[in-house]
């Protein structure tokens, strides 16, 4: 009996674990736009720079424009997980990466992919898929008839990790200010 008990429980823990991101939530790497990269950047105005990924913290330094640098990677960071509910069972993901959510299942909103594309989470898996919310300037909103409700919205921001042409590394709030993270030449 104390055997079934504990292997109950420990079933309810690792169902648990995965069923809720946590906060918060750190997609390393990730260039959040279509054509984002990473490499030789150049400022196209003068951009504040912070010794960690943080803007209380002192300024180091300001990137003139420019000036270039390498961009080496980026994290985006989600403080508040975005929380959405199936109104009717629908298809989260695209191509092989595809997962059946029953209606009245919550999933989570990680992040903004770019091109109309979200990062999701849901029972531990990570999926892109651009049919359930409306990328808007402030808050994404459900598409109508999407099959799926808005609960909370996501916060997030992304941050670069730079090298300066004196070797420096620094962070920047994503590529705003720079030119060259857009691959397709926008």
């Amino acid at each position: 009996m104390f055997a079934g008990t504990l292997l109950l429980l420990v079933a309810l823990a690792r169902t648990a674990t995965f069923s809720v991101p946590h906060e918060p939530y750190l997609d390393r790497g990730a260039c959040p736009f279509e054509c984002c990269k990473y490499g030789r950047w150049v400022a196209t105005r003068d951009v504040p720079s912070f010794t960690s990924r943080t803007t209380s913290t002192p300024t180091p330094l300001v990137i003139r424009k420019g000036d270039w640098v390498v961009a080496e990677t980026g994290i985006v960071v989600t403080a508040r997980l975005g929380r959405m509910v199936a109104t009717r069972p629908i298809q989260l993901g695209e191509g092989r990466k595809r997962v059946a959510v029953p209606e009245g299942a919550v999933f989570y909103v990680l992040h903004y992919w770019g091109e109309g594309y979200f990062a999701y989470w849901y029972n531990g898996e990570t999926y892109s898929d651009p049919h359930y919310l409306e990328p808007t300037s402030r808050e994404p909103r459900s598409i109508e008839g999407s099959g799926a409700r808005v609960l909370q919205t996501p916060e997030w921001q992304w941050w670069v990790r730079i090298r300066t042409k004196s070797g420096r590394t620094v962070w920047v709030q994503g590529n705003r200010g720079f030119d060259g993270a857009d691959g397709c030449g926008g």
